[in-house]
């Protein structure tokens, strides 16, 4: 079982929990987890990268920051617009 949870600055939370008991279920997984990449590579680059490199990389937002020489608050604000806006494109 793959677990996520992390909780951010406004407050909110994301939670997510993988686990797959059979094959339908594993293959069920990987499209979803296939689609939402697809919607994250939809969203502006600097977006996209630091949304990849926090939840599939599981990077530490100043690890991020270092990476893509910008400040830990731009890393934040990168994350919370990003969310935001892949949040809206999930719900079409």
């Amino acid at each position: 079982m793959n677990d996520y949870d992390d909780m951010y600055s406004d407050g909110s939370r994301i939670s997510l929990s993988f686990s797959a008991t059979n094959p339908e279920d594993e293959a069920v997984q990987s499209d979803s987890k296939e689609y939402i990449m697809n919607q994250v590579l939809k969203l502006p680059f600097t977006e996209a990268q630091v949304i990849i490199l926090k939840y599939y990389r599981d990077m530490k937002h100043d690890d991020i920051a270092r990476l893509m020489d910008m400040s830990r608050s731009s890393v934040k604000r990168y994350l919370i617009s990003g969310r935001a806006r892949l949040g809206k494109i999930l719900q079409q």
